[in-house]
């Protein structure tokens, strides 16, 4: 019985927080709106994004090869039926080039951190120029790759 009260007294307290929160309307802070994207930030934001697609997509392939050698009764003769059929079609190609743009602007940026972790190019001019360069080098990459 102590619980059941407990448990209410709980719930009406939630209730008056929500309530005076509620009322209050406040706005947004104006920082979003205001700030500037600087260089530094839009190549970590994107470094995180680009391992964590890399991370699922590699995930998947492992699946997706799992489930296939699991599922196939003449491997061979499927994988060189299907297989060759996928790798060689245009949306898998402009994908594996997309995949490796990825691969090597989070490898250039990886390498950037290591060098901030030896305490190395801390400097804002060295930051904001390493970054520029890394996307530099995922972009010739991407040129050498397509060509």
């Amino acid at each position: 019985m102590q619980l059941i009260k407990n448990v209410a007294l709980i719930l009406s307290i939630i209730k008056s927080i929500k309530k005076s929160t509620v009322m209050k309307n406040r706005s947004l802070s104006p920082h979003l709106t205001i700030y500037k994207p600087q260089i530094t930030s839009l190549v970590s934001i994107f470094h995180r994004i680009a391992g964590a697609l890399l991370a699922s997509t590699l995930i998947c392939f492992i699946l997706v090869f799992h489930i296939d050698f699991c599922l196939a009764e003449y491997y061979l003769m499927y994988i060189t039926n299907s297989y060759f059929e996928f790798f060689f079609s245009w949306f898998t190609n402009v994908v594996l080039n997309f995949l490796i743009m990825i691969l090597c602007f989070h490898f250039a940026n990886g390498c950037r951190h290591l060098t901030w972790d030896l305490g190395y190019g801390l400097e804002i001019k060295n930051v904001n120029t390493t970054g520029i360069f890394v996307l530099t080098i995922a972009s010739l990459v991407l040129f050498v790759v397509l060509i």
